[in-house]
């Protein structure tokens, strides 16, 4: 039997690689296990904010060119990022807003719309096979 290895989606699969290492690390913190890297709110934040944003350059990037900058799919996607990218500096500046009294609410934050987003890009492959 012959694979094809070059009919593989490797950005996606580096996407999904990635997102299961966040996946982990997130609920490795959350449940208290101690983690070298990752000892506060603000480093856990920051780190799930960074591996998003990988995970973000390696599979959403098919969804701008497969529907176009206008599509409504890709306008969403680019605001969800946007927010998270201000979300991301206004943590790093440290300024306060009001529905975010800390570093965890923060992290809830960036990791909800960090879930919309991947959703987004999960209905564009599956529903929208782009």
């Amino acid at each position: 039997m012959n694979a094809n290895f070059t009919s593989l989606n490797w950005n996606a699969l580096a996407a999904g690689a990635v997102g299961l290492v966040t996946t982990s690390l997130l609920a490795a913190y959350l449940l208290g296990i101690k983690l070298p890297v990752i000892t506060s709110d603000r480093a856990a934040f920051l780190a799930v904010a960074g591996l998003g944003f990988l995970m973000c350059m390696l599979g959403m990037g098919k969804v701008v060119t497969g529907l176009g900058w206008t599509h409504p799919l890709s306008i969403l996607g680019s605001v969800v990022g946007a927010l998270i990218l201000g979300l991301v500096l206004v943590v790093l500046a440290g300024w306060r807003l009001p529905f975010l009294a800390d570093d965890r609410a923060a992290l809830i934050a960036v990791v909800v719309l960090g879930l919309v987003k991947w959703g987004l890009g999960v209905f564009s492959h599956v529903v929208l096979k782009v």
